[in-house]
């Protein structure tokens, strides 16, 4: 069984190219989900895989926008049903 996180990130995350690199990033690891805009003026992305790989992923994605984010959630559950490409939402 897989594992999943949800992130939600906030501070000033929208309208900075956050989404196209949390895309960009997914590509270089084995993992599926989205990332999207949220209408509070947070962003979410929803990761889906084997959790080692996951973890790398959203590692990748604090180095390159963290420093944009001024706190980040996080929830970990399983999942029996995964996505098979990672895509921006809208």
């Amino acid at each position: 069984m897989a594992s999943q996180v949800r992130l939600i990130f906030e501070g000033r995350v929208q309208g900075v190219g956050f989404r196209w690199t949390t895309r960009n990033v997914a590509t270089s690891y084995n993992v599926a989900g989205y990332v999207k805009n949220l209408p509070d003026g947070t962003v979410e992305v929803l990761a889906q895989g084997q959790e080692p790989e996951i973890l790398a992923f959203t590692k990748a994605v604090e180095q390159e926008m963290g420093s944009l984010a001024t706190r980040k959630s996080e929830a970990w559950t399983q999942t029996g049903e995964i996505q098979d490409h990672f895509e921006i939402r809208y």
